[in-house]
């Protein structure tokens, strides 16, 4: 028997921090470097194909060379120093 919840929300899920939308990467699409405005501290980023395999992993900087990557999309993964991990995609063009 299926009994309806009442009351308070049960639904799960996360909360939308707002450094994901404060964080901006350009160009987009890139062709040696990216750079990353909007968040000032944080603990690494690694960039992953779009199979999942990491293909750059560094600690955290404004600016990334990507000179060394093939033409495709790409996913960025920034760890700030709070714990917050915000991920964008981006394309990569010679």
């Amino acid at each position: 028997m299926l009994r309806p919840v009442t009351g308070a929300s049960y639904y799960i899920g996360v909360d939308e921090s707002s450094l994901a939308t404060d964080m901006t990467i350009y160009p987009n699409p890139a062709t040696s470097t990216l750079h990353l405005t909007g968040v000032n501290q944080g603990n690494s980023i690694v960039v992953y194909d779009l199979l999942g395999r990491p293909v750059i992993s560094t600690s955290f900087t404004n600016e990334i060379n990507i000179s060394l990557l093939c033409d495709g999309l790409y996913v960025l993964r920034v760890t700030t120093t709070d714990g917050d991990v915000i991920t964008k995609k981006f394309m990569v063009r010679k």
